[in-house]
């Protein structure tokens, strides 16, 4: 009986062990360890945060790019529109089968007007943060 009570007592102070035993109660060794994955993970956070960044920035000049493309677009649009009038002033539609000279023109004009019309607007900058840390809220 004593053999087996030896062991009891032996297997329950090693599950006791094996438990934590509480929050604040780690020892000082395991906080410490903790810290240089806190930093690492700071780190980490900080060349994404850069990497993030830095795409931002890129997708900002490929969107300025496009609403300067879709400018330039529009514009020609405008002057196509302004060379069809000029067309028809000086007799395009004149003539034998003037009728399809004109639908043809109705259809570019339509065509053109589409393309000057409902250009997007490039969305306005907001300023960059603050860089640096920022002091802990409520302390």
């Amino acid at each position: 009986m004593k053999p087996l009570l030896s062991i009891a007592c032996v297997a329950l102070l090693a599950a006791a062990a094996g438990f934590p035993q509480g929050p604040g109660t780690e020892n000082p060794s395991a906080q410490e360890a903790a810290t240089p994955d806190l930093a690492a993970r700071v780190t980490s956070l900080e060349k994404e945060l850069a990497l993030t960044r830095k795409e931002l920035a890129a997708a900002r000049a490929l969107v300025d790019e496009t609403v300067s493309y879709l400018g330039a677009q529009a514009e020609g649009a405008r002057a196509m529109l302004a060379a069809l009038d000029a067309a028809e002033e000086a007799g395009f539609t004149a003539g034998i089968n003037f009728r399809s000279r004109e639908i043809l023109l109705a259809g570019l004009r339509s065509r053109w007007g589409a393309m000057a019309t409902g250009l997007p607007k490039p969305p306005k900058a907001e300023p960059p943060p603050a860089a640096g840390p920022a002091a802990p809220a409520g302390r």
